[in-house]
């Protein structure tokens, strides 16, 4: 629940800078998370979503920084890290079962991208079993059972 509220905090505040810059490119960005909700287990890659508004990879990073002060690709990272963390905390589901739910290629790439964005492996994580991740977000405590 605590994660979800603070990503519904930053969704608040990417809007309301959205409001301030207005027109296209809160259109854009609105259907850049859109498409990401979508594809985030599949497709990484700033190119693929900027060809899904028909917009530049440049264009589209150039909105992201607008309104979030992150690139398009920090976006796409740190959106597919928290749904990762979040799974690591909420299913049983092995790191190599995981991997494979998120389109890597390799579990140890997998694992790579995890640890660049949370300081630990998934395993760790998944032992921490809360408290918060390196991108803030807060994760609550879980009964051991729902980790066996």
């Amino acid at each position: 629940a605590a994660f979800l509220f603070e990503l519904l905090g930053m969704y608040e505040e990417a809007g309301k800078n959205m409001q301030q810059s207005g027109g296209r490119r809160h259109e854009h960005f609105e259907a850049f998370m859109a498409s990401l909700r979508q594809h985030y287990k599949t497709e990484r890659s700033v190119e693929f979503y900027a060809d899904k508004l028909c917009i530049s990879a440049r264009y589209l990073n150039l909105i992201c920084r607008e309104l979030t002060e992150h690139s398009a690709s920090e976006c796409i990272s740190d959106y597919v890290a928290m749904h990762i963390a979040l799974s690591l905390i909420t299913t049983d589901h092995s790191i190599l079962e995981l991997s494979e739910e998120y389109n890597f290629s390799t579990p140890s790439y997998f694992i790579r991208f995890f640890k660049q964005h949370e300081g630990m492996t998934p395993l760790q994580f998944r032992r921490r079993k809360g408290g918060k991740s390196r991108s803030g977000f807060a994760f609550p405590l879980l009964p051991e059972a729902s980790l066996d």
